[in-house]
């Protein structure tokens, strides 16, 4: 699992100054009508007494009224501003997977094959493996495993493969993290491509098994553009 350290976002300070204001101007307010009942000035009625409570207390209320709307509100902003960075912070390590910036692991198959394949046989594999769903696919050997992303290139010649500039030498392992049913029958389907490979090559051996847990690496090498850029909307 990717940890992303997110910042939390504080409220709004000038919402939060405004608010204690309003909140300290209504308590003064309130402490002075109280005060002003306590002792009341002389000649004052008892009806003016009832009418300055009565809007005290109306007072109070719409006061009370108010602090729960802002209270309202900032929890509203708060789970709004959670739920954004969650959903980008997604979306960030979807990409970067997706690219192969980040380790990722997971189920899926094995491929081991003992043989001396051309770089097209390879490719081939490595296409089937999509075509079935595969979301990420490394190659190797038991000394080296190498992310494959959408621009990776593998060429040489048979008994010889250059994987993104990096030399491999067989036995080679194809690993790749999907449904292990679905690949699985996909690679040993009847007609399929490894069936092809086996019958084409006696002398080789292909052992497909599935993996509870493949761990596939960054890829190595940095992705620039030279000339594409973010389109304008």
């Amino acid at each position: 699992m990717v940890k992303v350290a997110v910042r939390k976002r504080h409220p709004d300070p000038a919402r939060l100054s405004l608010f204690i204001v309003a909140f300290l101007v209504g308590f003064l307010v309130v402490t002075q009508l109280r005060g002003q009942l306590a002792s009341p000035a002389p000649g004052r009625s008892t009806l003016e007494d009832a009418r300055l409570l009565s809007d005290l207390i109306e007072a109070n209320n719409r006061l009370r009224t108010e602090i729960a709307k802002a209270q309202q509100e900032l929890a509203a902003l708060r789970g709004n501003s959670s739920t954004d960075v969650d959903t980008l912070v997604s979306e960030l390590n979807r990409l970067k997977a997706i690219n192969g910036l980040l380790e990722v692991s997971g189920p899926g198959v094995e491929v081991e094959l003992l043989g001396n394949p051309e770089p097209f046989e390879m490719v081939d594999l490595v296409n089937e493996l999509r075509n079935a769903g595969a979301e990420a696919i490394a190659i190797g050997n038991p000394q080296t495993t190498l992310r494959l992303v959408y621009r990776s290139s593998i060429g040489g010649g048979r008994g010889w493969l250059v994987v993104d500039g990096t030399l491999l030498a067989g036995p080679y392992y194809l690993r790749a993290i999907g449904a292990p049913e679905t690949l699985l029958r996909t690679l040993e389907r009847r007609g399929g491509l490894i069936a092809l490979l086996r019958y084409t090559h006696p002398d080789w051996v292909i052992t497909v098994r599935p993996a509870d847990r493949l761990t596939l690496p960054v890829y190595p090498n940095q992705i620039t553009f030279k000339y594409a850029r973010a389109a304008d909307r």
